[in-house]
Parts: structure tokens; sequence; C-alpha cells
């Protein structure tokens, strides 16, 4: 019976797997046949149609003079010019492979959010013409997202034509006094992992907070994780981990100056084993000049290490005899022995 469910299970999770795979590939054709895909499908080259042909911008964007939008080219438009000449070609190569029902279906690739206030018909008034925002359009040879405009160039070209980049200039509902939708509920606690997984959430925050304000914020609030248990305990092992992420706030300084006046919890007297082996559970790699130095001042320097015997080359297997047959007089962290045994 158990063997019957198995075999009835492994059917259904089959059967939706296979479901999933022929969704898969029915969107990425889908994408190839707009032109959005890197290769199949009809695609639209604005190089045969500007460079070539000579057509001007508004032969097919006939509103991007008179309205907010560009216009996008309706079927009507390419007949005069393709009307005889794809009737010997594939279907899927002819001008009318672009729209269904006289609507263009790649239209979505120039969608704007409804949040973003812009107009071509304001831009063009400005003199700002078709070739200063898509840049390299006129040669392209697919109609790609690769094409879109981003925040990035509308802040640079303002920058340099003296236009505010205020957040009310371009946004309807983003303001600096007003928090966005991303800082509720929990934002507090997971604004930091946001910040270290994406450049693009740094530069975002960069409009409204400074560098300073980050730092002023850390330096008065602790991290929710900072309870007394990780001051005592935990702390140094995350440390030895990412200790970039301390960095932030703490510099070696402090860590040194604390660790000083208060030694770890974990180091009582029994702590230490024969072969001081305690030290690479949080220490790693070991180094006397930059670890256990700090706290422990009469630790030998490693380069007072004895020296190779005569008989020794550095191109020898030192662990195939130490550590297997004799026993070492010091924890083996992986390092190079002919690193400090010269």
């Amino acid at each position: 019976m158990a063997s019957t469910h198995r075999r009835i299970h492994m059917r259904g999770l089959l059967c939706r797997t296979t479901v999933a795979a022929v969704f898969c590939v029915i969107v990425i054709a889908g994408c190839h046949l707009v032109g959005l895909g890197g290769f199949g499908g009809p695609a639209f080259s604005h190089r045969t149609h500007v460079t070539e042909k000579k057509l001007q911008c508004a032969d097919c964007h006939a509103d991007y003079e008179t309205s907010a939008t560009a216009g996008m080219p309706v079927a009507e438009i390419c007949a005069p010019c393709h009307g005889d000449k794809d009737q010997l070609k594939p279907p899927r190569e002819r001008a009318d492979a672009f729209f269904k029902n006289g609507a263009l279906v790649a239209s979505n690739v120039t969608q704007i959010s409804n949040e973003i206030v812009f107009s071509h018909q304001v831009h063009q008034a400005k003199g700002v013409t078709c070739a200063e925002c898509h840049r390299g359009i006129e040669d392209s040879q697919r109609v790609t997202d690769k094409l879109a405009i981003g925040k990035p160039e509308c802040m640079d070209c303002h920058a340099r034509r003296g236009i505010s980049n205020e957040c009310s200039v371009c946004h309807q509902q983003i303001r600096r006094d007003v928090a966005p939708e991303s800082h509720r509920l929990n934002w507090t606690a997971l604004h930091g992992q946001s910040v270290r997984s994406d450049a693009r959430t740094r530069s975002d925050c960069n409009l409204c907070h400074t560098e300073n304000q980050c730092s002023t914020c850390h330096q008065e609030v602790a991290p929710s994780s900072h309870t007394n248990f990780w001051r005592q305990r935990g702390h140094g092992i995350a440390s030895g981990i990412d200790r970039d992420t301390c960095r932030a706030c703490h510099h070696v300084d402090f860590c040194d100056r604390c660790h000083q006046e208060a030694s770890p919890r974990t180091h009582t007297g029994s702590f230490a084993s024969a072969r001081q082996s305690h030290c690479i559970t949080c220490h790693t790699p070991v180094s006397s000049e930059d670890s256990c130095f700090v706290c422990h001042k009469g630790t030998p320097s490693h380069l007072l290490a004895t020296a190779l015997p005569a008989s020794h080359n550095t191109g020898m297997n030192c662990r195939q005899c130490h550590g297997a047959g004799l026993p070492l007089q010091h924890v083996d962290n992986g390092d190079n022995c002919v690193t400090c045994h010269r």
C-alpha cells in the first residue's frame, strides 16, 4: 500500500514538473516573438528604418511632440511600405507579426510606472532631442529592455541642465519627508540586510540619508542582535565570520581596548588544552601579531620559530611525518610550515 501511494505521489510530482517546464518554454518563446529575447522571432531594426531608410522619429512615433507619450506605431503606418513586400515573406517575418488587433504587442517595453511623472511633450519643448535620451537606438537591431532609460540617466541630465532632482519633479507620491512603502512593518530590523545585498538600494538610500546619519544612528541604537548574550558569548564567532559588517561601527582599537580589560567568558582556567587547540575555534588563522598577542603579551613571536633542520628542505611534505607519527608542539592551523620554520 505504501509503495502504491509513493508511485502515485511521484507521478503527480512528475506531471506538475512537466507542466511547469512547458509553461516556462511558452513564456520564453513569447518573449522572443515580441522582440525581447536575444534570438528568434521578429525583431524590429531601428538601424534599417532610421540609418538606412532615413525615417524620422515622428514618422512612426507620431505623438512625441504633442503628448506625454511618444505614441507607438500602428499597423496602418507600416502598410504603405510593407504591404506589397511582405506578401513574399513568411508570416513571422511580416510587419503585421508585431501587431495584434492593430496594437503593437511589444508596447510594454516602453511602459512607465504610474508613479513616474514624464512627458515627451515637455522634454521636446525644452529642446531635448530623441537621441539625447535614446542613445544608440538608431543602430539597434532589436528592441530590448537594455534600451530602457533609468533613473541615473535622468538625474545626470537634470544636473547638467540645472534642473532640480527633487523627488516631486519626477514622482507622484515619493517624497523625502514621506517614508516609502518598504519602510513599514519590520524595516528597522531588515534594512541592513537589504543595503548590504543590493547596490541599487544603497544608491536609493543616499537620496534621503547621508553617510553621517547612518553612522550616528548606529552608534546610538544597537542592532537587535546585540543582546547581552551576544555581548558575552556570540559576537566573537560572528565577527570572525563577517568582520566587515562589524567595522561599520567598530574599529580595531575599540575591540582591542575592550578585550584587554575583559577576558572572554570562555577563557576560564580549565579552558586551555595541552596544545592550546582552543585558539582556532575563534582565532583563525592564529597569528600572535594580530590575534593572540592582543591579550597575551608574552606569546612568542612566530618569527622566532625553530629553523628547519639541515636535512630538511622547503619542498618536503611536513605533515607526512609531523602530526602523524610525531606529535606537533603546537596546534596545526593549516598554514605552510616553512612560513615560520625557515
